[in-house]
């Protein structure tokens, strides 16, 4: 008299990638000896269907395995589903979503009934979303076939929110049963008890578990409709971020802000969280940036405007101004804090920039490797304490202090200013005072590939000896040991950079000096050259020109000497900001340096004791993962998985790819601002952002890897999705650059503006403009101008 479900089981099911979901027989309340084994006869040749053969052998399973047949009792259900213990349509490991209908769960595991549908957040159970289905049929228990649901069930939910927690403290324990897998789990209700029915690790769904890098967040999570932005990361962390480097930066990054924020009187604003990572991107919280943008003046505003999306840009541009209140913000900088001053933030960073060299450096690799696991994670935890207070120190420099000076210069030129020029702001910004640390390091790198130019025995042996090899070839040619001297100098100034992008994952020139070999082919290649100084200074002669001219310009209107003062006291300040930004980037990337060489040693002694598989693996978990390991967690199939898929998404955006402008519920938001997907293919005019000025036509070389640099020809166009220390060099030989990513301020841009070249932002250019083809590109306008293809160049 006991009914009983009889299900099969396959013993291949529930793989990584193949789920065998449906393909095998159920049988719903069977009753009777005979019966069960009519049922458990019925599965077993469930597995010879056409379906089912054809399943196992387009994915080269054999049919010769077994099927196991489970018998379970009947539960007299007053409402069924299933439970995902991490989101299948987001992905997000921190959600709980429930599908829920009434009677037995096989009307939707059958899929002839709409379910009502919640989505739970996993830490506190509070429930973010309902979605009420229809529920138009129901499997009765006992019933054998579907009915029609009665319309007062339609129109009601089948759980309450106190039986949503119960069920999801229960789909929390089985996930922890094992070893926090994700759950695919089959549940029922019946009366108040709940029962679980079936339970297999989610399958098809590529989890990266982008929620466990957001431990260390203090901040509470905010509204669950919250907008993120990837454009923060385009200007500022451009390429792939693994999460070892979220886990650092990111954190730093927020205690600055909220340090900030503390001292503008604007604790709501460091209440919300800034950034979120999400399948290898660290996404901007566009709240974060409209708020920002209220203690901006009107007039600079549509200049600001790049991080929040095209329909929030009316109301920001609208909203209340308070001078009054702007006055006591910078009153609290003066007198609260003073390193967040109006002058006083310059002379705070020099304890960093000049006198904290030799802390910034860390701790030599031998003194490294002989600390304790919990020396060396107590190193760790002050070299990110040291890194926090700079940015503490800086933040409000970046953010308010530069920003205002910026925007000053701009209504300066557009209400004072009655000259001809049409890009003067970005002449006005084309050239430096004095050397930067990075024109520094390139002077350095072009000395060097003269000492190889003007030896004979040198050239032959970087001609025969390519990448780091050269450098052990070189000791044995006569000039030679004086050349590794100079360069071993090199290194000891500037080891810390010649990265691709600013992830912690890129090698250093210290780490693989083939950086420097493709770095010196691009001088070799262009033979000998005008030293980099004196372009550098006609490039700032000519700046000088147009802050002469602009003044004098001033001078001749009303109050005209007040204002061309006022002008020259605000050049100084933002040409102040634009050398410390450069020079801040080559102390920051040393500091960046150490805490990279420690978590090395953390990961080589992980490996060394099993725990880790590659050399590398470490670069894709938290640091909080990885002090766990130190501290004896075992390995597990989890960090396996970990692993793998974070790699995976990371090495899809450094071979190119690209994530979504806008996220929002941990999915893709462009389609709800219009966002243009880039360039377009094709011959024509391409439109950009121009962001240094002039005019340069050439052969475009487009350069998808830093590896790929020596293809590229002194005058070409360099096309390339971001640049970053390791691509400066060649800014010295190339004509322009057009660049994907980033705007007025990010490195290429500003590097071009240094070296007095034209420089184009342009969203899709390595798509649209093909390699080889002679290119146009225009500064002033923005524009690229794709004269002749390839192809037609060839015919």
């Amino acid at each position: 008299s006991v009914a009983v479900a009889v299900r099969s089981s396959g013993v291949a099911e529930d793989l990584a990638d193949d789920s065998f979901a449906g393909l095998h027989d159920t049988v719903l309340d069977v009753v009777g000896e005979e019966a069960v084994l009519a049922a458990v006869r019925r599965c077993w040749a469930s597995q010879w269907t056409a379906r089912a053969v054809a399943y196992r052998q387009a994915r080269g399973y054999g049919h010769g395995d077994a099927l196991a047949v489970v018998v379970q009792r009947m539960v007299a259900a007053d409402a069924a589903g299933v439970m995902f213990t991490a989101n299948p349509l987001s992905t997000a490991t921190d959600e709980i979503v429930i599908n829920a209908s009434w009677g037995l769960g096989e009307a939707i595991v059958s899929g002839i009934t709409t379910p009502d549908q919640f989505t739970l957040a996993r830490g506190d159970l509070r429930v973010k979303e309902r979605v009420l289905g229809s529920k138009e049929v129901q499997v009765p228990p006992g019933a054998g076939e579907p009915r029609e649901t009665p319309a007062a069930d339609r129109e009601r939910f089948a759980l309450t929110d106190e039986q949503l927690a119960r069920l999801g403290e229960l789909g929390r324990r089985v996930q922890a049963f094992h070893g926090e897998v994700p759950q695919d789990i089959e549940w029922a209700l019946a009366g108040e008890q709940l029962h679980l029915l079936q339970t297999r690790p989610v399958t098809g769904v590529d989890l990266t578990w982008d929620a466990e890098l957001e431990y260390w967040q203090r901040r509470p999570v905010g509204p669950d409709d919250q907008l993120w932005t990837r454009a923060w990361s385009d200007a500022i962390w451009n390429g792939g971020c693994t999460p070892l480097m979220y886990t650092l930066r990111a954190h730093v990054y927020t205690d600055g802000q909220g340090e900030a924020m503390s001292v503008w009187g604007h604790e709501e604003l460091g209440s919300l969280r800034l950034f979120k990572y999400h399948k290898g991107t660290p996404y901007y919280n566009c709240a974060v940036e409209r708020a920002m943008l209220s203690t901006a003046f009107p007039i600079t505003r549509p200049g600001m405007l790049a991080m929040v999306p095209p329909a929030w840009h009316e109301e920001i541009l609208a909203e209340r101004f308070s001078l009054l209140d702007y006055a006591r913000l910078q009153a609290r900088c003066q007198f609260l804090a003073p390193s967040n001053g109006l002058t006083s933030w310059r002379r705070q960073v020099d304890r960093y920039l000049v006198d904290g060299l030799e802390r910034a450096n860390g701790l030599p690799d031998a003194e490294l490797a002989r600390l304790s696991d919990a020396e060396l994670e107590r190193h760790l935890g002050e070299m990110n304490a040291y890194d926090c207070a700079y940015m503490a120190d800086v933040w409000s420099a970046f953010l308010l202090q530069a920003r205002d000076a910026m925007g000053l210069l701009g209504v300066i030129l557009a209400k004072w200013y009655r000259g001809g020029r049409a890009r003067v702001f970005t002449d006005l910004l084309t050239g430096v005072p004095r050397p930067t640390a990075t024109q520094i390091e390139n002077a350095a790198l072009w000395e060097l590939a003269q000492g190889i130019l003007g030896s004979p025995t040198l050239s032959r042996a970087f001609a025969a000896h390519p990448g780091a090899a050269f450098f052990t070839a070189a000791a044995d040619s006569e000039d030679g040991p004086a050349w590794l001297e100079r360069y071993r100098a090199f290194l000891a100034e500037h080891g810390h950079r010649g990265h691709a992008n600013r992830d912690v994952y890129h090698p250093r020139r210290a780490e693989d000096p083939a950086l420097d070999y493709r770095a010196l082919a691009a001088f070799v290649a262009a033979g000998e050259t005008e030293r980099p100084s004196a372009k550098e200074q006609a490039v700032e002669a000519r700046r000088q020109r147009v802050v002469a001219e602009v003044a004098e310009d001033l001078r001749g209107g009303t109050f005209g000497a007040l204002r061309a003062q006022i002008f020259l006291a605000t050049m100084d300040y933002v040409m102040t900001f634009l050398l410390f930004r450069d020079d801040e980037r080559h102390w920051l990337d040393r500091v960046t340096f150490s805490i990279k060489r420690a978590f090395k040693e953390v990961g080589r002694r992980l490996r060394a004791r099993g725990l880790l598989e590659r050399e590398d693996d470490l670069y894709f978990l938290s640091d909080h993962e990885l002090f766990s390991l130190l501290h004896g967690s075992p390995p597990s199939a989890l960090l396996d998985a970990k692993i793998a898929a974070r790699r995976r998404h990371f090495e899809r955006l450094e071979a190119g790819g690209s994530n979504p402008m806008y996220v929002q519920h941990d999915r893709d938001a462009d389609h709800r601002f219009d966002v243009a997907p880039g360039a377009e293919a094709g011959d024509g005019v391409l439109r950009g952002l121009g962001t240094s000025g002039g005019a340069a036509e050439g052969t475009a070389r487009v350069i998808r890897t830093l590896e790929e640099i020596g293809r590229v020809a002194p005058g070409e166009i360099l096309v390339v999705n971001a640049t970053d220390p390791g691509w400066t060099p060649v800014f010295l030989v190339i004509g322009a650059v057009v660049i994907e990513t980033g705007g007025l301020l990010a490195h290429g841009s500003c590097l071009a503006r240094e070296y007095g070249m034209p420089a184009v932002h342009l969203p899709g250019a390595t798509a649209a403009i093909p390699d080889g083809a002679t290119v146009r590109v225009n500064g002033d306008s923005g524009t690229v101008e794709v004269v002749s293809a390839l192809e037609q160049v060839a015919a």
